[in-house]
């Protein structure tokens, strides 16, 4: 792209569009959940499993039951989106429960899953952004595993409350080329201090700060721990999410001026409200990508932007300076 100078100060500015993610949206009826076992999801040809998506503010996430056995099925894949508010129900029976009790900062939503052999959230199409921060607490099934017990997993501590165990969540951040950019670690539940009053089992929402990461496309959650078998981890490894905040990094120019588009919001053609000469015209998404570019000789007045998918746009035009505005299609 073009960029013109002038001799004067201009503004260097970042645009970029910040939301979080706290699963509000979906309806659920208090003290419920949803885990994919109303079979609403799209049949797997072939098999018989269940899958839905879920695209939450260009964020995506899966979900995916399983008839392999017979009804009523269970959970095989991906995450459930729960409103319980108990924090005493143990065993499977409060696998989606928050251990907090209800979700994140007095909210009702918030999701659970399964880790196993790893879950992830990622950004639709490709795009990347920077995940500032993810809100994280136990669920009750693990929870009180480490608490007390349960038929396959220790007792955290042991019997003297001597024994160093800890459960360690991995954040994975994956660019949109697949590659592992860095993993940040949290522990949800810490028994390695030499003073046993130390020791803890993470109950409240916890922030856990995510910006060292970079700009990033996916996140992959993988749980580990010190109580482990013949079969792999004994500790449950489910884990609750709520408060995914992250923010799109548009466009990084030298911006002079502001100038208008109409109509705005619009479905097709859009008029400047300016008439440029001998340039250029790029459309951003929110994700900072090209999805329209035009070199003009001679007077552009409008383009053709019917052919985009509904959102909002950065439209940066360089001409005699560089000018900038924001369209919505819809």
């Amino acid at each position: 792209m073009k960029k013109f100078y002038i001799a004067i100060a201009v503004l260097a500015a970042n645009i970029s569009y910040s939301q979080t993610v706290d699963f509000e949206s979906v309806s659920l009826a208090p003290d419920s959940f949803w885990d994919g076992s109303d079979l609403s999801g799209t049949p797997n040809t072939g098999s018989t499993l269940y899958d839905s998506t879920f695209v939450f503010s260009g964020l995506v996430m899966t979900n995916q039951w399983s008839l392999q056995f017979g009804a009523p099925g269970y959970l095989s894949d991906g995450w459930v989106f729960s409103s319980k508010v108990d924090d005493t129900t143990q065993a499977l029976a409060g696998a989606y429960h928050s251990y907090a009790g209800g979700g994140a900062n007095g909210s009702s939503n918030y999701a659970v899953s399964y880790i196993g052999s790893g879950q992830i959230i990622q950004l639709e199409n490709g795009a990347e952004a920077t995940f500032s921060s993810i809100d994280i607490t136990n669920n009750n099934y693990a929870a009180h595993s480490m608490l007390n017990g349960d038929n396959i997993a220790k007792k955290f501590g042991g019997a003297t409350g001597d024994d160093e165990d800890w459960f360690l969540l991995d954040v994975v951040g994956y660019d949109a080329n697949g590659d592992v950019v860095d993993t940040i670690k949290f522990y949800l539940a810490d028994y390695r201090f030499a003073d046993n009053s130390q020791d803890y089992i993470v109950k409240d929402w916890t922030s856990v700060d995510l910006s060292s990461l970079g700009a990033i496309n996916k996140i992959r959650f993988e749980l580990s721990s010190s109580d482990n078998g013949q079969f792999g981890m004994n500790t449950p490894a489910y884990l609750a999410l709520d408060n995914v905040s992250f923010g799109f990094a548009s466009v990084n120019e030298n911006l002079v001026k502001k100038f208008s588009v109409y109509p705005n919001p619009s479905n097709g053609v859009i008029a400047f409200d300016e008439v440029f000469e001998n340039g250029e015209v790029s459309v951003y998404n929110l994700s900072g990508q090209a999805v329209y570019n035009r070199s003009f000789n001679g007077a552009v007045e409008t383009i053709d932007l019917s052919f985009l998918t509904n959102g909002i746009y950065t439209i940066v035009v360089s001409a005699d300076k560089t000018y900038t505005t924001r369209f919505v299609k819809h």
